[in-house]
């Protein structure tokens, strides 16, 4: 974005591609977007795991952060699994 102007020609555009959505198309986009929020939620986890995310980062320690990166891909992979019962 170079300016104002700029980001309110993109909401406007937005606002005319919403209203053109059939209640359909906007049940699946809403659908979407909340999966992908509790996907991101599930990879973030608790302020613990963030915690010992960032411990593992300052360490350095590639086998340390690969096992906190592992965590995170469990976690998703559970919310996954919840998800797609639905």
């Amino acid at each position: 974005m170079s300016n104002l102007s700029d980001l309110e020609a993109l909401i406007q555009k937005a606002r005319i591609i919403l209203s053109e959505m059939t209640p359909e198309q906007k049940k699946k986009m809403y659908e979407d977007q909340k999966r992908s929020y509790i996907l991101g939620e599930a990879a973030f986890g608790s302020d613990k795991d963030e915690a010992a995310y960032r411990a593992a980062i300052e360490t350095g320690d590639p086998e340390l952060i690969a096992a906190e990166e592992a965590k995170a891909v469990e976690r998703v992979r559970a919310a996954e699994a919840i998800l797609d019962q639905k």
